[in-house]
């Protein structure tokens, strides 16, 4: 019954979050679960059909949390004979979990314990369990330290690495989970599911954005974000890099200085991810793999930081400690500007100077976080609310210029582009371009318009507006709902986005994805009932949150929305705020919540969604009498 109401992936594991997390518990308490969930078409030939997530209560959020991760981990859990691992409690001492198709043990990590990723996942197979072919999936340092953006890392380099799941790993003393599995998967339609797969694949190799994508992968973003004046400087700062600093980080410019070999998630077409080598300078002999726009950005043009290698260092430090590398990047960031407006001084950070550029100290602080060090380590671990809160009467001035919304933070200005707001704001998990970004304005205004149908959205929506980035017109809140929807039917059937209609027409739609879940299960679940199970997880993940004390206040972007972008060529855009809370109330009612953004109770039972209804109608009774007893 569960599969057939919500199907997989992060849509079930919403499910069950709710149904198992009562509110108000420690994110890091034994009471909070961490469950790996992958969907029908995980470890089937497919278009990255290899994806998995992860879900808990988020300790950097307070609210609901996950994070998708590709790689083969997910294959290998669903090969062993698993759809989904729920975890809950804390190990008496350091432990890993050990999963070997049917026997499953709980194995002491003591010896694990303070190791980097790398040193655990080498212990690991060639010492505790003799098989290199064994998948993994481990916290570093940084999750051990309850860091509260650490992420496990699976297989070395995939990181599922938002919300900071890691610490709850790490709060739970697991240190890894490891995974054999030698079963096969049925497949109810197996003749005509490899012809349409074929199909597929066939498509997707003649699509006109395929050649850039398969060479440039998210490094291809780069280019287009400095031709639109995107270009995020100095914690949003600046909206302009120079030409020169900007080149230095270009996705061309690392396939050329670094990177040695395409990779490829598993049976993915794309082959986005990149191994790469640093051979010479101060960061010779650094070798990592997948770096993305997102890493570049973080540690680069954020921190005004154009060495690339500094760059690739600061990422390989990451996936050795298990750290989120946007989060990172970003609270570096806002520590920065925090020193600069003499909000932390010498005194907070040890002494250290917090200078914009400096490469040697951002790979350092990359350190002093994972391991928390005393002062600006331990500081920055807590994300930024915690450190907001650490900071006491200060905390209010810190915020000005504290970029997240609902404490999760990301990368791009969006004051340009009213549906990227819009998007980042109603996002479930917190600010989050992953959740429904509408992809096809990054393209507006740069050399890879070309590579895309003229007015594409112009036309699927049937209006003109589609594309005026900068209209408060309803039809933003339409779009936003399709590309969470696309979004999150990716996510449910564990399939990566960056093989569907999110990223470029030709690739993977709903109607696609409809036939491939219908061809492997032998069920007819068709769009409409698609749409219908995406929009029961969708509506699960605002009910945990709201549960947790999440109104419409907690949608408004951060105060830097609300000022004119100073300089480029999206100079004096920005937010104006009584037309976007408009426009925030357009989508709140398209979802069925009401003015505060709480599903309703007509909406969810109409999902068939009572008990959830329920729940919440509960505990804001519940809340409500406790806020008047305070009275």
């Amino acid at each position: 019954e569960w599969k057939e109401k919500f199907l997989g992936g992060r849509n079930l594991n919403s499910k069950i979050l709710f149904d198992e997390v009562p509110p108000g518990i420690d994110p890091l308490g034994p009471e909070n679960r961490l469950i790996i969930g992958t969907g029908p078409l995980t470890g089937l030939l497919g278009p990255a059909t290899g994806r998995f997530t992860l879900t808990a209560k988020s300790p950097l959020t307070g609210i609901h949390g996950d994070s998708n991760s590709g790689g083969d981990f997910g294959p290998e859990m669903k090969y062993a004979g698993y759809d989904h691992i729920i975890l809950s409690g804390k190990a008496e001492k350091p432990v890993y979990l050990w999963i070997d198709d049917d026997k499953i043990e709980i194995c002491n990590a003591s010896h694990l314990w303070g190791k980097t990723v790398f040193e655990a996942d080498q212990i690991i197979k060639m010492e505790d369990i003799g098989d290199p072919d064994v998948k993994t999936l481990i916290i570093g340092p940084a999750g051990e330290n309850l860091v509260r953006f650490a992420c496990p890392i699976a297989n070395l380099y995939r990181a599922p690495g938002r919300c900071g799941l890691g610490a709850v790993m790490g709060s739970k003393n697991l240190k890894a989970i490891v995974v054999r599995g030698s079963k096969s998967i049925k497949v109810a339609k197996p003749k005509e599911y490899l012809e349409y797969i074929k199909e597929l694949f066939d498509k997707i190799y003649k699509a006109a954005i395929y050649p850039v994508w398969s060479r440039y992968g998210t490094t291809a973003l780069i280019a287009p974000k400095q031709q639109r004046g995107e270009m995020s400087v100095r914690n949003q700062q600046e909206a302009g890099w120079s030409d020169e600093k900007a080149k230095a980080i270009y996705g061309e410019t690392f396939l050329n200085r670094f990177v040695v070999k395409s990779k490829a998630c598993f049976s993915c077409p794309v082959h986005c991810a990149h191994g790469f080598v640093i051979k010479e300078g101060p960061y010779a002999n650094t070798y990592a793999e997948g770096m993305e726009w997102g890493t570049i950005g973080c540690f680069g043009n954020q921190l005004d930081n154009p060495r690339l290698d500094a760059i690739g260092k600061a990422h390989e430090l990451a996936s050795q400690y298990g750290m989120d590398t946007m989060s990172t990047g970003l609270m570096i960031a806002f520590a920065m500007e925090l020193f600069q407006r003499r909000i932390l001084t010498k005194e907070d950070t040890g002494g250290i100077e917090l200078n914009w550029g400096d490469h040697e100290l951002i790979v350092e602080l990359v350190r002093k976080i994972a391991y928390r060090e005393e002062g600006i380590g331990d500081l920055l671990a807590e994300g930024k609310l915690g450190l907001i809160q650490r900071l006491g009467e200060r905390g209010a001035e810190a915020a000005r210029y504290a970029n997240h919304i609902k404490g999760l933070d990301e990368l791009t200005d969006f004051r340009s582009d009213l549906g990227r707001a819009l998007n980042y704001s109603v996002s479930t998990r917190g600010a989050d371009h992953l959740r429904g970004l509408p992809t096809y304005s990054i393209w507006e205004d740069t050399d890879f318009k070309k590579l895309f149908e003229e007015k594409y959205w112009d036309k699927k929506f049937k209006s003109p507006k589609a594309t005026d980035f900068q209209a408060y017109d309803p039809i933003r809140a339409d779009i936003v709902i399709f590309t969470e929807t696309v979004c999150a039917a990716a996510d449910a059937i564990e399939i990566c986005k960056f093989n569907t209609e999110w990223m470029a027409q030709e690739f993977v739609n709903l109607t696609t994805m409809a036939k491939m879940v219908s061809l492997a299960t032998g069920g007819n679940i068709g769009v409409e009932g698609l749409r219908e199970i995406l929009e029961r997880g969708w509506q699960i993940e605002r009910a945990f949150s709201v549960r947790e004390g999440m109104r419409a206040k907690d949608d408004i972007p951060y105060p830097r929305s609300f000022e004119p972008i100073p300089s480029g060529p999206q100079k004096g855009k920005r937010l104006e705020r009584d037309p976007f809370e408009n426009l925030l109330q357009v989508y709140y009612e398209k979802r069925g919540w009401d003015s505060n953004g709480i599903p309703t109770r007509e909406r969810l039972e109409g999902l068939g969604l009572k008990e959830v209804a329920d729940e919440l109608e509960s505990t804001l009774r519940l809340t409500l009498s406790a806020s008047l007893s305070l009275l």
